[in-house]
C-alpha cells in the first residue's frame, strides 16, 4: 500500500495509463511509442471510426497493448 509521504507528495500509485512511463527519478513522462498509438486512437475516433474498427486496425498492424497480446 500507499504510505503517508506517497500522499502528501500526491502520488496515486498504481500502474500509469498506456502512453506513460515513470522514470529512474520516478517522475512521469509520455512514452512516446505508445503516446503515438493514444493519438492515432483518438484521430481514428473523431473521424467517426468506432472503437471495434479501431481495435481492428490495431491488432492486424500488430500494435500490442501493455499486457495482452491483442487489443480488446
Amino acid at each position: 500500500g500507499m504510505n503517508m509521504a506517497h500522499k502528501k507528495r500526491g502520488e496515486k500509485g498504481g500502474p500509469l495509463p498506456y502512453g506513460y512511463m515513470r522514470t529512474e527519478n520516478k517522475s512521469v513522462e509520455i512514452k512516446e511509442s505508445e503516446a503515438q498509438v493514444v493519438r492515432f486512437i483518438y484521430q481514428e475516433h473523431r473521424d467517426g471510426k468506432s472503437l471495434r474498427q479501431i481495435i481492428q486496425v490495431l491488432n492486424k498492424a500488430g500494435v500490442k497493448p501493455r499486457k495482452s497480446q491483442v487489443w480488446h
